[in-house]
């Protein structure tokens, strides 16, 4: 073969090569938000009336009504307002799975509200980080309106991609303290393993530019053997944020025990 046909061939061989490529990142695009969001529209909840002093909340959306749990701390009431903490569970379960998250936060005394994501177990829409967060923000306004509530004692505490709403939260609403569990610097640092530029992320979930900016208490808990988000996010977002406290969990994956020295950590940031 002559070296001109050669490079015909060679040619041809790039030009579709290309084309491959910007059809693959053509589907990226479009079907992303399924790949970050794999329990959208899945539902397998829990019976309401099993939940103690559960008040199912609701905010509309332009596709329909987003839900969100709200359990009362024990001994709440006007005279006695106690704290609150804003729970936001990870892209693979609904609310429902993280219920007993409640127990030990209203043993302290605190109130637990756990909004949910859009297309998420009963609420309805399209999830997305703007969506999510702005539907989070709107169940906090409510939490601050009760006056059983200490507007100035309200924590975040979001695990996994919950970790990247808190942050979306706490650029617009800065909480008293913000606990970080298994979670990324950025969705856009996944971009490569799936060779894909990351300007075409569309759910960026910043999380590590909003700790740059934000100067409350944080701690940051990881476990060691994280498959889902490696250890090297942790330790960039120890590192950008200003006020920190880490919990690093050897031997652990991205679900880390709720042990006592998980709940000593926290319950020496939410002392503060």
């Amino acid at each position: 073969m002559k070296a001109k046909d050669v490079a015909i061939s060679g040619g041809r061989i790039g030009a579709m090569f290309m084309v491959f490529y910007l059809l693959y990142l053509g589907a990226l695009f479009s079907y992303q938000r399924n790949v970050l969001f794999p329990a959208w529209g899945e539902f397998e909840g829990v019976e309401r009336s099993q939940i103690e002093n559960g008040e199912w909340w609701t905010t509309p959306t332009e596709d329909g009504p987003v839900e969100a749990l709200f359990i009362k701390a024990k001994g709440a009431s006007k005279d006695n307002p106690r704290p609150a903490v804003v729970f936001v569970h990870g892209n693979g379960n609904i609310v429902d799975n993280f219920v007993h998250r409640a127990d030990w936060y209203r043993a302290q005394g605190y109130h637990v509200l756990f909004p949910e994501y859009r297309g998420y177990g009963r609420s309805a829409g399209e999830p997305s980080e703007e969506g999510i967060v702005a539907d989070s923000l709107e169940f906090l306004k409510r939490l601050k309106a009760r006056d059983d509530v200490d507007t100035n004692a309200i924590i975040y505490h979001g695990h996994s991609l919950g970790g990247g709403i808190v942050a979306g939260m706490a650029a617009s609403q800065k909480p008293k303290a913000l606990i970080l569990e298994s979670t990324f610097t950025t969705i856009k640092a996944f971009a490569p393993t799936l060779l894909a530029p990351s300007f075409l992320v569309r759910d960026p979930f910043d999380t590590e530019t909003v700790l740059k900016t934000l100067n409350v208490p944080v701690l940051v808990i990881h476990g060691t053997q994280d498959g889902v988000v490696p250890l090297f996010h942790a330790k960039a977002n120890i590192e950008a944020a200003k006020n920190v406290k880490s919990l690093i969990i050897e031997d652990e994956a991205h679900v880390v025990s709720q042990s006592q020295e998980y709940w000593t950590a926290i319950e020496a940031l939410i002392g503060n």
